[in-house]
């Protein structure tokens, strides 16, 4: 299940990443920005081994500061440092989804030094959809159903969510055309407004609940 996690904790550290060679960890600092210059607030913060996918595996996001900064130790190696804000609308880079080439992602050489001044921009605010799944016959909620939001200029270009235990979603997602469907077993697949297009704008939160139809036995 993915869903945002809000936390009121600012985060300046993280458990040293990398390859276990025994070397000691070395703090890299820096800050996030938006495009347009400001200090990203409360983004998040992570490290990319290269050589990884870059998707997988124990990735821990930490909390930038009041004015965008962030520390971690790692240990050395290269690395991709990336960055995101979903509570703000800037969706998870690590999805070809949410991917926008004006996000500037540095690589950077980790070896015996103290690293600063690391530059990470964001990519383009997009918004906050949110919604529940609903029985259409018992209005109960739908707890696990599959929530897909794709792009609806690029079918290959798409996140799987998944409900919680009160039939909820949340997800954060680029300024550009999707569709959302469902699919649940034992249910009719559907869609939020019969599938049309939806476009959310910078910052934009938006309610699409989808309802489910039990599938003919």
């Amino acid at each position: 299940m993915y869903k945002l996690m809000l936390s009121a904790c600012i985060c300046l550290a993280v458990i040293a990443t990398g390859p276990a060679d025994g070397k000691k960890p070395v703090a890299v600092s820096g800050q996030v920005f938006a495009l347009n210059g400001s200090p990203a607030i409360h983004a998040s913060v992570a490290s990319f081994p290269v050589g990884t996918s870059g998707s997988g595996g124990n990735v821990t996001w930490v909390s930038t500061t009041d004015g965008g900064n962030f520390r971690l130790m790692l240990r050395p190696g290269r690395y991709i440092i990336r960055a995101k804000s979903e509570a703000a609308g800037y969706p998870d880079p690590t999805f070809l989804f949410g991917a926008d080439p004006r996000a500037k992602f540095p690589e950077i050489s980790v070896v015996d030094s103290e690293i600063t001044g690391i530059r990470v921009t964001l990519g383009g605010q997009g918004g906050v959809v949110e919604g529940d799944l609903w029985d259409s016959i018992t209005r109960h909620p739908i707890a696990g159903g599959k929530v897909t939001i794709r792009d609806a200029r690029n079918a290959e270009a798409y996140v799987e969510v998944f409900t919680d235990k009160a039939g909820h979603f949340q997800f954060a997602v680029p300024s550009k055309p999707i569709q959302i469907f469902a699919t649940v077993p034992g249910y009719k697949a559907a869609s939020f407004d019969t599938g049309h297009e939806m476009t959310l704008s910078d910052g934009e939160h938006k309610t699409a609940d989808i309802e489910l139809q039990p599938s003919e036995p």
